[in-house]
């Protein structure tokens, strides 16, 4: 019963943080960088020179 209740309460404790981490992301507090897609014409990948 005891091992039973630990992981139902360490599955809630999971669930718990992925909601967090999700609802952190789509709130707009972790926007993230611009340049996370290189399609984006202002950001190049490392080592490559900038157009002259």
């Amino acid at each position: 019963m005891a091992i039973r209740l630990t992981l139902v309460l360490v599955l809630l404790a999971g669930f718990a943080f992925a909601f967090s981490k999700l609802a952190k992301h789509n709130n707009g507090e972790d926007p993230g960088s611009p340049c996370e897609e290189w399609s984006n014409p202002d950001c190049r990948p490392p080592g490559v020179a900038p157009p002259s």
